[in-house]
């Protein structure tokens, strides 16, 4: 868990990509990294940390991100939020609010065992607000 954490944070503090290196960004917009952000949004078991966040945004309005519909925010996400796997991140947008959700898989060579996943929060700067693993 504290690994998961401390990757998190290093994804938050330590940006990996050249700012202003153009990628094209192909979301993974898999069915569970969509759920895990409806999830935060609409499940009462979250209820307390939109609270916090002062998230009341519905859960029917997270959609993907996607380089052909919004090229800044996917380019200014994907400076900021790399992964080893690029495969693994998916950007998503509710309102005046932004996530960035990794799924992690075990490698085929077994080195990493990580499992799980983890998403980042942030507000309409794409300041980022906070870090679940869950």
């Amino acid at each position: 868990m504290f690994s998961l954490l401390l990757m998190g944070l290093t994804f938050l503090l330590y940006p990996t990509a050249a700012a202003g290196q153009r990628g094209d960004y192909r979301p993974s917009a898999s069915a569970s990294s969509l759920n895990r952000v409806q999830s935060f949004l609409g499940d009462s078991a979250w209820a307390g940390e939109r609270q916090d966040l002062g998230i009341t945004v519905s859960a029917v309005r997270a959609c993907v991100l996607s380089d052909a519909q919004d090229p800044e925010v996917c380019q200014s996400l994907s400076d900021k939020f790399q992964d080893p796997n690029e495969q693994n991140r998916s950007f998503y947008k509710a309102g005046s609010y932004y996530f960035v959700v990794y799924e992690w898989e075990t490698q085929p060579d077994g080195t990493i065992n990580i499992g799980g996943a983890g998403f980042i929060v942030l507000g309409e700067n794409l300041n980022a607000l906070r870090f679940y693993v869950k």
